[in-house]
């Protein structure tokens, strides 16, 4: 991955790259507002602070609920260019954990490949006294969040498989602002195959992501460049 290059005019910056990376089926705009100011009498800043705080779009697959879904991973280096993207825009990302041999990820990936690709409302309808079937739980518009699916297969992958303490598959573990939420991982089959249980869970990782974004809103900048 390039690094975007920068321009300083006075105490202004302003940084703008598009980096496109063919082998993740991902494409990254990068780009960081011209209001964002320097003070004069510095001459160096974290570059690495900057980016965790620009805004990143991606040219991955996204549901019509704003939900997106990321092509397998295999690499680290696919694994890290996710979770950047995902971090910048304070957008939580899930992550399954499987292996080609396993029987149950083949029953969770397209289950919840299907349940972020739904785009209805979540109505709540009283039951009918038992007439009729209950209604299928779907997620909400308002949800979301991103996902991909981490493929152990991938000699690559096993050392950042171990760096997450991954040690069953499947696992469903999310990040919030690029750290794991250990407390939240889903390991058991019971867990992972029942519908209800998953569109609870997803919300619950939404809700903390969309709390972020609207605490860090317009703070983190001032906070950088403020004293």
């Amino acid at each position: 991955m390039t690094m975007p290059t920068t321009k300083l005019a006075a105490s202004t910056i302003s940084i703008s790259r598009h980096v496109q990376l063919p082998g993740l089926g991902l494409a990254l705009s990068i780009r960081i507002p011209k209001h964002v100011h320097l003070h004069r009498s510095r001459s160096s800043y974290r570059l690495g602070t900057i980016l965790s705080q620009a805004t990143f779009t991606s040219s991955s697959k996204s549901s019509s609920s704003g939900n997106r879904i990321y092509n397998s991973v295999r690499t680290p280096e696919d694994f890290n260019t996710i979770l950047l993207a995902t971090t910048g825009n304070n957008i939580p990302l899930i992550t399954l954990w499987t292996t080609s041999y396993c029987s149950t990820c083949r029953q969770v990936t397209p289950l919840i490949r299907q349940l972020l690709e739904e785009h209805s409302e979540r109505h709540e309808h009283p039951s009918s006294s038992g007439q009729g079937p209950e209604p299928t739980p779907t997620l909400s518009k308002s949800c979301k969040v991103a996902f991909a699916e981490i493929e152990m297969d991938a000699p690559d992958i096993l050392p950042v498989a171990g760096n997450y303490v991954i040690r069953s598959v499947p696992t469903l573990l999310a990040f919030r602002r690029g750290l794991p939420i250990y407390e939240k991982a889903l390991t058991s089959k019971h867990d992972l195959t029942n519908r209800e249980r998953l569109v609870s869970w997803i919300e619950d990782v939404a809700l903390e992501g969309e709390h972020d974004r609207k605490n860090l809103r317009g703070g983190l900048f001032s906070r950088l460049w403020g004293q």
